[in-house]
């Protein structure tokens, strides 16, 4: 009786003692299974976006950049912008004037206190200029810091930002409205987009000046035609916005691929691998954000807001993150939140949809020699009644005065603090960053 006792309780033991090697070697092979069933999901997931060839090539971000732009042209810009600069670092002082005249479109037959210093400026960058028109006329691409692959629009040093550049063009652009040469200001706007922002709808910091322009009634019909043509439209946004995401998804191929990370960040070094959940996470949430439509709206930025805040609250670790090395890897994953990136948008659809409405009231006043009672009336100049809203669905602020109008960038006030997630006026802040005004003479 004793020894059956005794071996009843051995077995118990037994029992006791093998049970978590069982259930650990249950729970690893679960594992493994899931890490590989998962796998096989993601390079079919791939190919909804990327053709295989260029998913298997060594280094497909290079080949993208390769099919799409030149090392010497590309060389060449940035030359020409160190040259640019070394000259803008001494007309500093200048720049900073031209920045706070608010009013540079007002009276353009009365000389201005910066006219000759502009001159002077304008003279010894002339030959800087000539070669930007020669470079600009090439039919190779730059390379510019915010294509495919560099996401975050850093150069890390191998491509000036393009301010300088800008810097010149914005002078030429403004100096040449002022004296009313019309040709040679649609030249300096043209510049700025094949050399300041080729490649992106986000965004052509001349914009302004050029919606400013249009209240100085110097430009006729066709000139208008052109301009607006190269302030672009809503398929270019939604266009811009998914080769942003096929940018990104080309920089993290192999990481999608093999799970791998072995660049530094910060001074610490990423872990060495991720679950396949992970990925497929990444990737399902990159898709849900690239389908978007109407890039630019509040609809559209409410939407990635959703998107974003959804992955954060229902990402959950799965069975495989248990094999990741190091297991505390699951905390780092690459992050496809795309909230600011979309208020960008947001904005810069605002001032296209802004300069679009300035032109289409300068044509307006060509047509019929007065300005519109209100902005509705401008359907017969062929504007869009999208064109006239601001980013709440709202009709831009539009108001007659004397012969002239004044035509602001929202129909409402907003507040000058505040987050993102708190209203439709902290929103505008966001999105619109200051209260506009274009008047028209």
């Amino acid at each position: 009786m004793k020894g059956s006792q005794k071996t009843s309780r051995d077995r118990t033991m037994i029992a006791i003692a093998i049970v978590p090697p069982i259930a650990l070697i249950v729970f690893c092979v679960s594992a493994a299974a899931k890490w590989q069933s998962d796998a096989a999901k993601i390079r079919p997931m791939l190919e909804q976006w990327i053709s295989p060839e260029l998913i298997d090539a060594p280094a497909p971000a290079a080949i993208e950049y390769d099919a799409r732009t030149s090392d010497e042209k590309t060389t060449q810009y940035r030359e020409l912008n160190v040259a640019i600069d070394s000259v803008n670092d001494r007309y500093q002082i200048l720049f900073d004037l031209l920045e706070e005249q608010a009013d540079w479109t007002e009276s353009l037959d009365q000389p201005q206190p910066t006219d000759k210093y502009v001159q002077i400026y304008l003279a010894e960058v002339q030959p800087l200029m000539n070669l930007a028109e020669q470079l600009s006329t090439s039919e190779d691409a730059i390379w510019m810091p915010h294509e495919a692959g560099n996401q975050y629009g850093v150069s890390n040093g191998l491509l000036l930002s393009g301010r300088s550049m800008f810097d010149m063009l914005r002078v030429e652009f403004r100096a040449a409205v002022r004296a009313k040469e019309t040709t040679r200001a649609i030249n300096a706007f043209r510049l700025s987009q094949t050399l300041v922002a080729p490649n992106a709808w986000v965004s052509n910091p001349l914009l302004s000046s050029v919606t400013d322009s249009f209240g100085t009634g110097i430009w006729n019909e066709s000139e208008v035609g052109q301009l607006v043509q190269m302030i672009g439209n809503q398929s270019d946004a939604d266009q811009a916005w998914q080769q942003h995401f096929r940018g990104v998804l080309l920089e993290q191929l192999p990481w999608l691929l093999e799970g791998k990370i072995t660049d530094t960040w910060r001074r610490e070094t990423l872990p060495v691998t991720f679950a396949p959940s992970r990925r497929i996470e990444w990737l399902e949430n990159a898709g849900q954000l690239s389908r978007i439509t109407q890039v630019g709206s509040l609809a559209a930025v409410k939407k990635v807001v959703e998107i974003d805040s959804s992955s954060h609250r229902e990402s959950a670790t799965k069975l495989d993150t248990a094999l990741q090395i190091p297991v505390y890897g699951q905390l780092y994953v690459p992050s496809t939140s795309k909230v600011n990136l979309a208020k960008t948008f947001a904005s810069e659809a605002n001032d296209r949809r802004l300069a679009r409405t300035a032109a289409a009231l300068a044509v307006y006043k060509l047509k019929f020699d007065a300005y519109p009672n209100e902005l509705a009336e401008l359907t017969k100049v062929g504007l869009a009644n999208d064109d006239m809203l601001d980013p709440t669905g709202e009709t831009f602020r539009y108001l007659v005065q004397n012969q002239g109008c004044i035509l602001g960038n929202a129909s409402i006030w907003f507040r000058t603090s505040g987050g993102f997630h708190n209203g439709r006026e902290d929103t505008l802040v966001d999105v619109l960053k200051q209260n506009r005004e274009i008047h028209f003479r």
